[in-house]
């Protein structure tokens, strides 16, 4: 089982992106990732066997346990190095995610799982094999997109007719002050 950690993005803010991609994607030759598919990744995790799901979920819980909701926005665009290929879009938030990415990487470590001793550097992958050398970065098409993140999620990433799908085997909810609400395991993906 291929696997990661990620905050999933809601319909709105996919569909938000998508727009404000349609005309940089006629600017930059490039293998652009699915509206589906886009999402926050916190820790990749690689392959693991189906008996680590247990232990990932546990360290999920423990490290998600006093996380709230937090606002996200997406704009500007940026490359690790114009030779890579791989193509984001900036991500500016408040500490939350940090945090609760520190918490994840420790419980992790905890249960015995590699963890990234990195900073995390938010960002959202939308496009790899891009075309930028000689090419500069384009320019942000509009406004900021605003959105909220909701959840964290224990992810897979499988191959479906030969197409690229991750989908969610475990997710946490965060509430904000309101709610109390948090869990939605997704059980009949559990092996």
């Amino acid at each position: 089982m291929r696997l990661f950690f990620a905050f999933e993005l809601d319909e709105p803010t996919r569909y938000a992106l998508q727009t404000r991609l349609l005309p940089v994607k006629r600017q930059v030759p490039a293998r652009w990732t699915k509206p589906e598919n886009l999402h926050l990744t916190l820790q990749f995790l690689g392959e693991q066997p189906p008996a680590a799901v247990p232990g990932l979920t546990e360290a999920l819980d423990r490290a998600a346990a006093d996380a709230r909701s937090f606002a996200v926005s997406f704009s500007g665009f940026g490359t690790f190095r114009a030779a890579s290929g791989l193509l984001w879009v900036g991500v500016t938030s408040g500490s939350e995610p940090a945090r609760l990415v520190w918490q994840l990487r420790q419980q992790l470590l905890t249960q015995g799982f590699p963890a990234e001793d990195r900073p995390w550097q938010p960002h959202l992958t939308v496009a790899r094999e891009a075309r930028l050398v000689g090419l500069a970065l384009p320019p942000w098409p509009s406004d900021p997109i605003c959105s909220r993140i909701g959840s964290v999620s224990l992810m897979e990433s499988i191959r479906l007719d030969g197409r690229l799908v991750y989908r969610p085997l475990y997710r946490v909810q965060l509430p904000d002050k309101m709610t109390e609400d948090r869990k939605e395991p997704n059980e009949e993906d559990l092996p």
